[in-house]
């Protein structure tokens, strides 16, 4: 047994641990586990694998873990009928409003602050100022 693990390591050298001399490499293959964790989960669930099947399934699971690592949204790519995740770009987000003036003093110092506790809803604050 110890001379096979022996000949493995002497035929990989070059290669075991070129994760030391790269940056971008990782030092564990948690990525590779998780990415064929998808197909044994769908194994599991149907309790087989249909050849006819599985070549579609994995071409769509391809492009789901892509848009996944690359921070991209698989129903946008599929909307926007491109063909290649890496020329895809997603749109980018719109600030829909933006603060305008000083924030008013919600504290209940300020009579004509608004009253935003969750069971009113936003209405003139009760302070009497008495």
């Amino acid at each position: 047994m110890v001379a096979k693990y022996q000949k493995r390591f002497q035929r990989y050298r070059d290669s075991l641990f070129t994760f030391l001399a790269l940056d971008g490499i990782p030092w564990h293959n948690n990525t590779a586990e998780n990415a064929i964790r998808h197909l044994a989960v769908q194994r599991k669930i149907s309790g087989t694998f249909f050849k006819k099947v599985a070549p579609q399934y994995l071409l769509l699971l391809g492009i789901a873990q892509t848009c996944r690592f690359q921070n991209k949204s698989l129903l946008k790519f599929f909307v926007s009928e491109e063909i290649d995740i890496d020329k895809f770009k997603a749109a980018k987000r719109i600030q829909i409003s933006s603060r305008i003036g000083p924030l008013k003093d919600i504290s209940g110092d300020d009579p004509d602050a608004l009253d935003a506790s969750p069971n009113k809803g936003l209405q003139p604050n009760a302070y009497s100022g008495d």
